[in-house]
């Protein structure tokens, strides 16, 4: 049984990806994660180009698979593309890095390295090179102090330190071992990777089959292991848990509690359930708004407006090529809300309030109608949430536009 670094990645995100990945299981991916991967491999091969050129051509190698003969013997100093194998483990190496000067006995001489193309780092990007070191360390008979990792379009570069880490990669590596001599497979459980994930329509086909609680986005592990603790296992099972009850005086002013087996119902008898009354004051300019943005470089990049008044209907669209544009789209929609008598904001879900704080903050210096069309500002997710049950498994605006039609 080997362990490999792609078997060692999966494993960090989800516990099935990993054990895919060593039955040798393979779907077709996304254009999305086609044009991940590309953009990664573009990333390396610019990095390489920088750093190659402080080393002789003979100091260098490129895609070699590795023995610890070739390792010992010092020829290389830089290694780009290049595997290494021992009796259980398998690295693949982005890069390594040898000290032209180690002193040190106690410390291998060559420091793995990792080209990530995001503006930030992750834990992840740090397991996965304490990974590569643990390799080394057991081909080696010595430890890597520590790795490299070069990101985002500077090619900044992050020292990590590795006595720790490789600790934590050691434990994991005994992790995954357990989990692929278990003849049962792991749990099937739907995450927040599962988009990024080529497996995606797999996963969540075998789930529907056995109508696992998985489905349900919101519920917890905690809470499905409570659930399976008393027999339930399914969501229909979930659904014939549900009873009506009438809410205490005393708790009539609090907020309802979301139940998961009233949304289970909504699934099997695939109506909508509305708990109470729901209250929503409508204005008569509406601005439904969307935004769009970049997580990883933390900046917006489109924000879409449509605004219903009494007698016509506008849409428009505000582009920033770059971060430097992103005040330039906020400015343009003050300054269209501006123009409204009364406009009421509707957006769905909590980015958009997210936006609307950091937009505050980063161009406090504008005196506008921000702060009372904001502070006016209804998140629609918020009063349907507890209160209106879709016959959907989660609350996603795609998910009920679809049940809807749309």
């Amino acid at each position: 049984m080997i362990i490999s670094s792609e078997i060692f990645d999966a494993f960090l995100y989800c516990k099935i990806k990993a054990n895919l990945k060593y039955l040798e299981i393979s779907d077709s991916p996304s254009p999305y994660i086609e044009w991940e991967r590309k953009h990664c491999v573009d990333f390396r091969m610019r990095c390489v180009e920088n750093l190659q050129t402080k080393y002789d051509a003979s100091e260098c190698v490129y895609n070699m698979l590795l023995s610890p003969q070739v390792l010992k013997n010092s020829q290389y100093r830089f290694l780009v593309n290049c595997s290494l194998q021992t009796s259980e483990l398998q690295a693949n190496f982005h890069a390594l890095e040898r000290f032209s000067n180690c002193v040190d006995e106690k410390h291998n001489p060559y420091i793995p390295i990792r080209f990530i193309p995001k503006l930030k780092t992750t834990p992840n990007d740090k397991l996965l090179l304490a990974f590569d070191a643990f390799v080394l360390a057991d081909c080696f008979g010595k430890p890597s102090p520590i790795g490299k990792i070069i990101y985002g379009p500077e090619q900044k570069v992050v020292k990590v330190d590795l006595s720790r880490l490789t600790e934590t990669a050691k434990d994991l590596i005994a992790k995954i071992s357990t989990q692929q001599t278990n003849p049962t497979s792991p749990s099937l459980i739907l995450n927040k990777h599962c988009p990024e994930c080529e497996f995606q329509k797999r996963c969540r086909d075998l789930a529907i089959e056995k109508d696992e609680l998985t489905l349900l986005s919101g519920m917890t592990e905690k809470e499905r292991g409570k659930l399976h603790n008393k027999g339930i296992f399914s969501v229909t099972q979930l659904s014939y848990t549900f009873r009506a009850r009438r809410k205490p005086k005393h708790s009539a002013s609090k907020p309802d509690k979301y139940s998961h087996a009233l949304k289970a119902l909504a699934i099997r008898e695939k109506k909508i359930f509305v708990v109470g009354k729901p209250e929503f004051i409508s204005q008569d300019t509406q601005v439904f708004l969307d935004v769009e943005g970049d997580p990883d470089r933390d900046f917006y990049y489109l924000i879409g407006a449509y605004i219903k008044c009494k007698e016509s209907c506008f849409q428009y669209s505000f582009w920033a090529d770059s971060t430097e544009n992103e005040e330039s789209i906020w400015l343009s929609l003050l300054n269209v809300l501006e123009k409204l008598e009364n406009p009421q904001i509707i957006h769905y879900g909590h980015y958009e309030t997210v936006f609307f704080r950091k937009m505050r903050e980063r161009y406090s210096h504008v005196v506008n109608v921000s702060d009372k069309l904001i502070e006016g500002a209804v998140n629609l997710l918020s009063v349907i949430y507890s209160q209106v049950y879709f016959p959907t498994y989660s609350n996603s605006l795609k998910e009920i536009a679809k049940f809807m039609d749309f």
